[in-house]
């Protein structure tokens, strides 16, 4: 039986912040539900970080530390052999610049004006605005004014609109489920929730706009990560430990309302993340092109695919395509 797949990716999780990893906080009630009901792997390894090279090697198999997706992807391959094959997102990292595109029928980066229609938040003509007058004062840059921009939007209306919570485009998925029944469904969900600034929506605003401020302080906003010479004293620190593990929680629960929307079309559910991120560790935050463990070791549970157990031993996400292949009965 051709059965239908779920792939769900968390931005900027590391296991060892998950509970069901053997993490002090629970972070992951849902993930560690299905994870003892399915298949777990200890120790899921990621080809490369950040994104692009992470994602590039997840969809082809291939080590690609350039992150475009320019050889044949599991999206194709699938599409080739009968799959509606759909993707919705906001990442950039991930978007159809990269080619994350290929191979996928609908395709929602939510980034550019697509031929749908699709228009993304990061195109909105009042932060242009607002960013550009910004700019206008000498001693702010365009990095410097979209961060400030993004404090005043936390502070005035609550929201953070450059991370697109999937919240904001969830009908649009539901609606291109139930429109879309004939065909078996590949379906790749990127949940931007869990990536830097970690902002929960749950946070009032002056949590958000405080733990924005304690990021700034060690991350150039817009700029490249990398090795500083800035600490976060304990207090700050616990508090943008509370935002991730907060972020995390979050993405846990989204996928279970997803599992509850979805369930009856009896998918199979396979969570992972892309790469993990740093909080000091050997002199640095975020994630830098670095393979520390805590960087490259992620989560990754695959549910409802009648398997069951725990995986120990090292595995590379690499082998993520042809497993997904091997489910879908395709060669």
């Amino acid at each position: 039986m051709v059965r239908n797949i779920v792939l769900i990716t968390w931005d900027s999780v590391r296991a060892d912040h998950c509970s069901c990893h053997g993490y002090r906080k629970e972070t992951t009630p849902f993930l560690s539900k299905i994870a003892r009901k399915g298949l777990k792997f200890e120790n899921a390894i990621v080809s490369g970080v950040p994104t692009p090279v992470s994602m590039s090697g997840i969809f082809t198999g291939n080590h690609n530390i350039e992150g475009r997706v320019k050889s044949k992807s599991l999206a194709e391959i699938l599409s080739k052999n009968g799959y509606m094959t759909s993707a919705f997102h906001s990442n950039p990292y991930a978007s159809r610049y990269f080619g994350f595109n290929r191979g996928f029928k609908h395709f929602r980066d939510y980034i550019w004006k697509d031929e749908d229609g699709y228009r993304s938040g990061y195109s909105s003509k009042w932060r242009s605005l607002a960013v550009n007058s910004l700019k206008k004062l000498k001693f702010i840059n365009v990095n410097r004014a979209r961060f400030y921009y993004n404090i005043l939007t936390v502070l005035i209306k609550n929201e953070y609109i450059v991370k697109l919570s999937l919240n904001k485009f969830y009908s649009d998925i539901l609606s291109l489920i139930n429109t879309n029944k004939n065909l078996p469904l590949f379906l790749w969900i990127l949940l931007i929730e869990t990536h830097f600034p970690y902002v929960p929506s749950n946070w009032n605003r002056w949590r958000k706009a405080k733990s924005m401020f304690i990021h700034d302080k060690y991350y150039k906003f817009g700029g490249v990560q990398k090795r500083v010479s800035l600490k976060l004293n304990s207090k700050e620190l616990e508090l943008v430990l509370d935002a991730y593990d907060g972020c995390i929680r979050e993405a846990d629960t989204l996928t279970k309302q997803l599992w509850e929307d979805l369930k009856d079309t009896d998918p199979i559910f396979i969570i992972h993340a892309d790469h993990g991120d740093a909080f000091g560790e050997h002199g640095f935050y975020g994630h830098p092109p670095e393979h520390y463990e805590y960087l490259i070791r992620v989560p990754l549970v695959i549910y409802n695919a009648d398997v069951k157990g725990v995986v120990k031993e090292p595995v590379s996400l690499l082998r993520l395509a042809p497993t997904i292949c091997e489910l879908a009965g395709v060669k």
